[in-house]
């Protein structure tokens, strides 16, 4: 009877309306269930990107992302310009221009700000600057004709060079012209004429040419100035004389 009136009981208590307890087993009773994180936006590079230890272009290089390939976004450095970055996602972290990659401006905006652990930076070597070369004792000057060209007058126009290792200082230059049958069209000095290694020097010559022709131009044929080489002081062209350009326009 003692019995019954319990079971009694507990009925009558459910029937006013109150919820009753459930009994729940198990190694996950009760356990809150895990929401999953978001996951981190993913940056594609547009080229080949140095991955750097802090965000400095000279910090040192700890991965390299090859051109289209993703890494992930973890952060950006205060002022915008670099991104911290894993490489592969979940890989290597380090940091790289923003600008290097391709990302929406919502995932930058929600990209923490992030202060770099300046790791050693590696400074960069700086190249020393060559003393200007200082001729030795044997160098000499070089010249050659550079080029040669008519006026419209007719006046022969030459460029002279110099490709030697030391300069040429106020000399006279000797310049013989002459037609490639042997006619001599003129024996003349240029200068007095200073030239540094690697100057050039233009000089209009007295010299016409009125006949279209091939002529020969000879630098210091007699080799009174001592240059590095002997062998380029002679020069050859084919020149068409004024007159020959205009003939034959007026049909």
């Amino acid at each position: 009877m003692i019995a019954a009136a319990a079971v009694l009981a507990a009925i009558a208590f459910l029937d006013a309306g109150e919820e009753a307890p459930v009994a729940v087993s198990g190694a996950g009773a009760g356990a809150p269930r895990a929401t999953p994180a978001t996951p981190s936006p993913r940056a594609a590079a547009h080229v080949t990107t140095n991955l750097r230890r802090s965000p400095h272009p000279a910090a040192d290089v700890v991965a390299v992302i090859p051109g289209g390939r993703e890494a992930e976004l973890l952060g950006r450095s205060e002022d915008g310009a670099w991104a911290q970055l894993a490489y592969p996602p979940g890989g290597v972290e380090g940091w790289a221009r923003l600008a290097s990659f391709a990302l929406s401006e919502r995932d930058i905006a929600a990209a923490p700000v992030r202060a770099s652990e300046a790791g050693p930076v590696t400074p960069p070597v700086a190249e020393p600057t060559p003393a200007p070369a200082t001729p030795g004792p044997d160098a000499l000057p070089d010249l050659a004709i550079a080029n040669a060209f008519l006026l419209p007058d007719g006046r022969l126009t030459v460029s002279v060079s110099n490709s030697g290792e030391a300069p040429l200082v106020e000399q006279r230059i000797s310049l013989r012209v002459s037609s490639a049958e042997g006619e001599i069209l003129g024996v003349l000095e240029i200068g007095p004429t200073s030239l540094d290694p690697g100057a050039v020097a233009t000089a209009i010559t007295p010299v016409t040419v009125s006949r279209t022709g091939v002529y020969i131009l000879e630098l210091d044929r007699l080799d009174t100035i001592a240059e590095a080489s002997e062998f380029n002081n002679r020069f050859s062209r084919l020149f068409v004389a004024p007159q020959a350009a205009g003939e034959g326009g007026g049909g």
